[in-house]
């Protein structure tokens, strides 16, 4: 495939993102949207929930399968593809888990005005971050592997 099709492929998910940037730094500073304590619970945990049922090994392997054009196993696929779709729900329920959080943290401090803000951006913050993951980085991953498969699927026949 020429460099021309990949980039013409990044193009819709770069353009996204760029609207997204704009949106940041045109209507607020984008210090406001950076939370150490909100990413690292949206990006760790839902790859920790991972383990339960891969190791890392097959964790690495599948972004491999992902990520390059070498061919691999049906089979292979197949487990990735799940793998990803798996990452996709974990983005959105930790994400989720963490809005509670952070409500549950603004409720309880609803005597000091000072802290509602900090719990208030956990909050969305880590859900936002849970989209973010899911829709620029599992689900793009996922839908590439789905894609292979459908190609040689079709190139079977």
């Amino acid at each position: 495939m020429s460099i021309l099709k990949h980039l013409l492929k990044l193009l819709p998910a770069s353009i996204a993102l760029f609207l997204i940037l704009i949106a940041f730094t045109e209507f607020s500073n984008i210090k406001y949207f950076l939370d150490i304590p909100s990413a690292l619970i949206s990006i760790f945990i839902p790859i920790l929930l991972l383990f339960p049922n891969y190791c890392i090994g097959e964790i690495l392997y599948n972004h491999r399968v992902a990520l390059t054009s070498e061919e691999s196993e049906k089979k292979e696929m197949e487990i990735a593809a799940i793998m990803f779709k798996s990452l996709e729900s974990n983005f959105i329920i930790v994400g989720g888990s963490g809005f509670v959080i952070g409500i549950v943290q603004v409720l309880a401090n609803l005597s000091e005005p000072a802290l509602i803000g900090k719990s208030l951006a956990v909050a969305i913050l880590t859900f936002f971050y849970g989209i973010l993951l899911k829709l620029f980085y599992a689900h793009p991953l996922r839908v590439k592997i789905e894609r292979k498969l459908a190609d040689r699927k079709s190139s079977n026949q």
